[in-house]
């Protein structure tokens, strides 16, 4: 018999949880990494590095959820603690700067990001060589944040690294790949180069719907990406095909008043109106405008962004309404 108090129980909790959390399922995860934590703290000392290790989870966790407050104390407080037992150059305690450089990413503060990130590739170059997996992460995370500054000519050549070594390491199938692939992708994006975009982003999308399944959310991002990426190659037809299958699919995965379903709907929308579709981009940007308010409120900047493109597409639709009846 397992005993719902011991070690066996939160073992069992955890893969659980790491399965929810590695299907998107983040906030069903959270559930399970907190009374993991909990149960360790009560049996075992403090330091245990399996508590560590799921402390790290669950502070990745809030920042999928976005609760970056919570991730950063969380991570400072494993990273005192691994530098403490385990030193500064230790693999543990290089993974927790590596995490707590990810919170600061993707809450914004680059700069901090960035500092974290060089010296986890410093390290882990030097103690592990370039070729090793966690290297490599370490290198494409580096290149995001150089995405996310602007600094392009940066970001560029590293994710080609990044990309090359992982499918010579991991091979073609490989997730990581079409990650480090996918990324690269959204850098040619930024640069302009579309068409490099275009070709990497189908070939992403092809390979996650056959490992991954079209309702798994990396296959549901990478549509998007290659929805957009028709967009902006002016391949209407295309773009408003996938972009309308993945609404359907944010909208029965996540819900209707999820941020990513309400942007999809805003994607969608303006697809439509470069088709002619004022009334089709209308309905829609006006659900997304009532959605934002009530999710994030009337001020919030993505809220007053929603409303500012509905108003532009009231005043361009009118026009287009006037040039075909002229």
């Amino acid at each position: 018999m397992v005993d719902p108090h011991g070690v066996t129980f939160t073992d069992s909790l955890w893969v659980l949880a790491l399965t929810y959390s590695n299907l998107g399922r983040f906030t069903e995860a959270e559930v399970l990494q907190t009374e993991v934590i909990t149960s360790r703290k009560r049996l075992l000392e403090e330091g245990d590095v399996t508590t560590l290790d799921a402390s790290i989870s669950l502070a990745n966790t809030y920042r999928n959820l976005r609760r970056f407050d919570e991730a950063e104390a969380l991570q400072v407080e494993v990273l005192r603690l691994r530098t403490s037992d385990l030193g500064r150059r230790h693999p543990d305690t290089i993974e927790a700067i590596r995490s707590l450089s990810l919170t600061y990413g993707d809450s914004g503060r680059l700069e901090k990001a960035e500092k974290h990130q060089v010296q986890v590739l410093g390290l882990s170059i030097e103690l592990r060589g370039e070729h090793h997996p966690d290297t490599i992460s370490a290198s494409g995370d580096l290149a995001n944040t150089y995405l996310n500054l602007g600094r392009l000519k940066e970001a560029l050549p590293l994710q080609q690294k990044v990309a090359q070594l992982t499918k010579e390491i991991r091979g073609e199938r490989h997730p990581e790949t079409s990650k480090s692939l996918s990324q690269l992708a959204l850098i040619h994006s930024a640069i302009g180069n579309f068409t490099e975009a275009e070709a990497i982003q189908e070939e992403v999308y092809r390979l996650s719907k056959e490992l991954r399944g079209e309702r798994h959310p990396f296959t549901i991002s990478a549509c998007s990406s290659l929805g957009k990426t028709y967009y902006e190659l002016a391949m209407f037809e295309k773009a408003v095909e996938l972009q309308d299958q993945v609404l359907r699919l944010r909208k029965e995965v996540l819900g209707e008043r999820h941020l990513d379903t309400i942007a999809a709907s805003g994607h969608l929308a303006a697809t439509y109106f470069r088709l002619g579709r004022a009334s089709d981009a209308i309905w829609l940007q006006e659900e997304s405008w009532r959605k934002s308010k009530e999710v994030l409120g009337e001020g919030h900047p993505d809220t007053l962004a929603t409303a500012i493109t509905l108003a532009h597409t009231y005043r361009d639709s009118a026009g287009l309404r006037k040039w075909r009846s002229s």
